[in-house]
């Protein structure tokens, strides 16, 4: 024999959940069967029975596993019992009783208690004190819950004692409210300015206004040129005295190289030859050499003033252009005209023989 103990009543009484869930389906179907058999008559006796049919479907839905099972596995009256006291039993019975008296409810029962013959002194005392740890813990929560509640309610009095403090907090609610609507205000206006002020810059470019460049004071007529001497060693350039080359000068120079030109290459200008001794002769070809030697020598230097006024006039004209052109540009176009002129200015030397 098999003694009873509280985890085997438990594990009982959790096992009968499943018999107790399909008694109750069968009982609200077998009671709206009755209900719409009594639906159609008027007769107030079935009226009634009507009224207690609906509320007996209501508590059977409602009614807890647990509490069909310990009450089937105590109970010892038969449905026949309950029919007798009818009048004076409440619907919580009556459902209670109708689900005990089920089928598998009553197999359920009748195999525990032929596994503990003992059940009739064990069962109900086991019960009393099943489930009294929980339930003294679920008290104690409750209670906590609702001092809880009452120390929430006295702080809540204390602070809103007044008409005066509901309106202070009414009105500060209000202001933060209204700041809140304020802020979002300013901040959608500035979005606003900001894509306005992007778009304008989008069609709107930038114009630069760059100071023109000016000549100095001494305004250049024409026919005259400004020569500036540039020192090669430093990157600063000396100014000197300005020199003046007028058109008529340029015109009569280049008349004189054309006359002498013209004086070489004429072979009347010459004098005619004259007969005379072999010594003569000598010395009249030693004074033609000079002559022509002296006519080369002018030649030269004529052509070299010409050469310098055209080289005053391009340096003229290359200042000009410079004053668009960058500092480091300007070096390097420096340095290459002063290599060119070096070059320029050593040529070898021709050497003249005598007819001797």
């Amino acid at each position: 024999m098999s003694s009873l103990t509280p985890m085997k009543l438990n594990e009982q009484i959790i096992s009968m959940r499943k018999a107790v869930e399909k008694a109750r389906v069968r009982l609200c179907r077998r009671l709206i069967r009755q209900r719409k058999l009594i639906q159609k008559s008027k007769d107030e006796k079935k009226t009634r029975k009507m009224d207690r049919i609906i509320r007996e479907i209501d508590r059977c839905k409602k009614m807890s596993r647990d509490e069909v099972s310990k009450f089937a596995l105590v109970n010892l009256k038969a449905l026949t019992d309950l029919l007798v006291k009818r009048s004076e039993i409440s619907v919580d019975e009556r459902i209670l009783y109708k689900l005990a008296c089920q089928e598998i409810v009553l197999k359920n029962v009748e195999e525990f208690r032929a596994k503990y013959p003992n059940w009739q002194r064990e069962v109900p005392f086991l019960l009393q004190r099943l489930g009294l740890q929980y339930k003294s813990k679920r008290e104690a929560k409750k209670i906590e819950s609702e001092q809880s509640k009452t120390v929430k309610a006295a702080e809540m009095c204390t602070r809103i004692e007044t008409e005066n403090d509901v309106k202070a907090l009414v009105t500060k609610q209000i202001r933060k409210t209204v700041k809140k609507e304020e802020s979002l205000e300013r901040k959608k206006k500035k979005l606003e300015d900001k894509k306005k002020s992007n778009k304008s810059d989008e069609i709107c470019a930038p114009v630069l206004n760059l100071p023109k460049l000016e000549l100095p004071k001494p305004v250049i007529a024409k026919g005259q040129a400004v020569i500036k001497l540039l020192s090669l060693d430093s990157s600063q350039s000396e100014e000197c005295s300005s020199l003046k080359v007028t058109k008529e000068n340029v015109a009569f120079e280049r008349n004189t190289e054309a006359n002498v030109i013209c004086e070489e290459d004429d072979p009347t200008s010459t004098n005619p030859p004259v007969k005379a001794n072999y010594g003569q002769k000598r010395k009249k070809d030693f004074e033609e050499s000079k002559r022509r030697n002296d006519a080369k020598g002018q030649l030269e230097s004529r052509t070299k003033l010409s050469l310098k006024d055209c080289k005053v006039m391009s340096s003229t004209a290359k200042l000009l252009e410079n004053q668009d052109l960058h500092p480091s540009w300007i070096a390097k176009r420096r340095e290459h005209e002063a290599l060119m002129e070096m070059q320029a200015s050593c040529k070898p030397k021709k050497i003249v023989f005598d007819d001797d």
